[in-house]
């Protein structure tokens, strides 16, 4: 117990844990951000916090392999998690009739 101890906060949190979903945490602004984006009706109904930890872990975890594998093409990889997130924040659009279905789907 005395080991864990210097990894812990004044309320007894894990250190590393301690503040990272909070308002002034590590990804904080980002938090912020998307619960911006739900109030003015862009993105769906989530946390804003759990999903900035999600968003933050997969920008480290980027960087982490490509500082490991620099031929890692950087400008591609950060392409790709822009698409991604978006794909998962993004209000789902409402779908039109049944004509829809022949509409192509760049006009949805």
């Amino acid at each position: 117990m005395a080991q864990e101890r210097h990894v812990r906060d004044g309320q007894g949190e894990p250190a590393a844990l301690a503040g990272a979903a909070s308002p002034v945490g590590r990804w904080g602004m980002l938090a912020r951000l998307l619960a911006d984006g739900q109030r003015v009706g862009v993105f769906r109904e989530f946390d804003p916090q759990t999903v900035a930890l999600a968003v933050g872990g997969a920008i480290e975890g980027v960087v982490s392999h490509w500082l490991t594998h620099p031929e890692l093409d950087l400008d591609a990889a950060a392409s790709e998690l822009e698409t991604f997130t978006l794909y998962a924040i993004e209000r789902p659009r409402t779908r039109l009739p049944a004509q829809a279905s022949s509409v192509p789907r760049s006009v949805l």
